[in-house]
């Protein structure tokens, strides 16, 4: 499993509204999608199973998700 893929399949999944962020968000999720890609490949080297990632990504951009609402509210 490629982990820019998983990434970017869980991102669609848990923020399917992503692409209409402000392009001012737009480094602090890119940023957020590099710092999971990177523990994607630290959980594969330590021997950790595709579905443990994956549940493990989706909980993580649920609540980047959640993070980014408020924030965007907070400006409002």
């Amino acid at each position: 499993m490629e982990a820019r893929r998983v990434v970017a399949e869980e991102l669609d999944r848990g923020l399917p509204q992503w692409k209409d962020l402000p392009q001012n968000l737009r480094p602090a999720l890119e940023r957020h999608c590099e710092n999971l890609i990177g523990l994607v490949g630290s959980l594969h080297a330590a021997g950790r199973d595709g579905d443990h990632i994956r549940v493990l990504v989706n909980g993580l951009l649920k609540s980047y998700g959640a993070d980014l609402v408020v924030a965007l509210e907070a400006r409002g």
